[in-house]
């Protein structure tokens, strides 16, 4: 990976899978009831973001400003906490972004999530969700996932927009040469890494990549 500093976003659902540790020079930012997590997790943020609509904000003692930005959102507006979150970071220069706490509460936000994946990877920038046991990013076309030598495990690639082409799997069980995948049939669920290297790449359209949170891509590429 790009040895570029990354932005982490703690949402409020729970904390599952695993992730990179945060390096110095990495931004930290909770969205609303995420800052909850830095507590758990004994990270210092950069920003809490938010409307507290449905928990309170933290405490200004425990968040002081100016060290930590405290930004209080409407309630009522037209994008997630998350979201808002996001462009926080993109506002600040990042273009990698780990979504902590984004999977597992709602299914409606979830789903939001994902669609912040796809949004980011259409910027060409690199984001991960993570998940219980599985990471999830996006591949915008033309773009590229890779895994290192010795990599095994379960991998799943899903047309986020209506079709997705150029779809080339290498090192795969069942690979793909120049496929093609929709949004109605789940032809790209449950394959499996050979345990060589191993790359997924497409040619246009948005996908959704599945892989175990115990791997680290050598490779993510989005050539917005």
């Amino acid at each position: 990976m790009n040895p570029q500093h990354a932005c982490y976003i703690l949402g409020a659902a729970p904390l599952v899978g695993s992730w990179p540790e945060p390096l110095p020079g990495d931004m930290i930012i909770a969205a609303d009831a995420g800052w909850k997590h830095l507590l758990e997790l004994g990270w210092r943020a950069d920003a809490v973001i938010g409307d507290f609509d449905t928990d309170a904000p933290p405490p200004d003692t425990l968040f002081p400003e100016p060290r930590v930005s405290i930004i209080r959102l409407p309630a009522e507006k037209d994008d997630t906490d998350m979201a808002a979150a996001i462009q926080l970071g993109l506002d600040s220069g990042h273009s990698i972004f780990y979504l902590l706490g984004g999977t597992g509460g709602r299914l409606d936000h979830t789903l939001a999530n994902i669609q912040c994946l796809a949004a980011l990877a259409g910027l060409g920038h690199a984001a991960f969700l993570t998940d219980n046991g599985a990471t999830l990013t996006a591949l915008a076309g033309p773009g590229t996932i890779a895994f290192p030598d010795g990599s095994r495990g379960t991998v799943s690639i899903f047309a986020h927009s209506d079709w997705v082409g150029g779809v080339t799997l290498a090192g795969f069980k069942y690979p793909l040469k120049d496929a093609s995948l929709v949004n109605t049939r789940a032809l790209g669920v449950s394959n499996e890494l050979t345990g060589g290297a191993a790359s997924a790449s497409i040619g246009r359209g948005t996908a959704i990549v599945v892989f175990p949170d115990a791997l680290r891509p050598n490779l993510i590429r989005n050539e917005a």
